[in-house]
């Protein structure tokens, strides 16, 4: 089920720079943003951010989803595909469904893996060093724990309240 919903776009820090209209989809019982944090559209690949400052990215009412919403999300199916041009997996059913960029992630200054694949920060963390994120490529998908906090991951938020 498609829903508009209109939400501010967080810069690191808080600040609301921008506000615009966001589709929300619902799978599995769980309300998710239609594109990332920074996108214009469903496939582009919007900012990519430290998990501290990913704690930080989603607007008011949103978050970043659990390591239990990431493995519900994937445990719908997914496929990659080719949506305007730009690579990634679709998540869900043909009639419902997310499609997530594959926007690769960022090594300090370096960007990293564009079209190849997609790292996706849960706001389940571990310990000081380590988090859970939904990783994907051409050939997999799956949902880990990673020791890479400092490194930058795409955004894609999820709220109660839509």
């Amino acid at each position: 089920m498609v829903n508009g919903s209109s939400f501010g776009i967080n810069a690191i820090g808080g600040d609301i720079i921008t506000s615009y209209k966001c589709h929300t989809l619902t799978i599995n019982g769980v309300t998710w943003a239609t594109k990332n944090v920074g996108a214009f559209n469903p496939e582009d690949n919007g900012n990519l951010y430290t998990w501290e400052q990913a704690k930080f990215a989603c607007p008011n009412g949103w978050r970043l989803p659990t390591m239990a919403e990431l493995e519900s999300l994937n445990s719908t199916g997914s496929a990659w595909t080719i949506q305007n041009g730009k690579a990634g997996r679709k998540f869900g059913d043909n009639n419902n469904h997310i499609f997530l960029p594959a926007a690769g992630w960022r090594d300090n200054s370096s960007l990293r893996d564009v079209s190849t694949l997609g790292m996706y920060w849960s706001g389940t963390e571990v310990d000081v060093s380590s988090a859970y994120d939904l990783y994907f490529t051409s050939g997999e998908s799956t949902v880990r724990l990673i020791q890479g906090k400092p490194y930058g991951r795409c955004v894609r938020c999820v709220t109660e309240n839509r």
